[in-house]
């Protein structure tokens, strides 16, 4: 998922049509699992399945005709995150 030379950005994770996690509280109280559909200079066009399921019971429908895509832009993103290889452990559960 990283990129060795540059650090992981929006644009590896787009170019690698990875999914991320990213922390928008405009959008919801949790971290969204979104997959990033766009980028540009402002901001990230961004699916996700917990904002449709948010606009869909918004608009009373139990289904739209194609996938709702999101623009955020970069000020409403309080942190991303994606995941690299290799294993990872919780300090505090192996008591360290």
């Amino acid at each position: 998922m990283a990129d060795d030379t540059h650090g992981t950005t929006f644009q590896t994770v787009f170019d690698q049509g990875s999914s991320c996690w990213a922390f928008i509280p405009s959008l919801d109280t949790e971290p969204l699992d979104i997959t990033i559909e766009g980028i540009e200079h402002g901001g990230i066009w961004i699916q996700c399945q917990r904002i449709t399921d948010m606009l869909l019971r918004e608009m009373g429908k139990s289904s739209f005709q194609a996938t709702p895509i999101v623009f955020v832009p970069y000020s409403a993103i309080r942190y991303a995150f994606v995941l690299k290889e290799g294993a990872s452990l919780s300090a505090e559960k192996l008591g360290l």
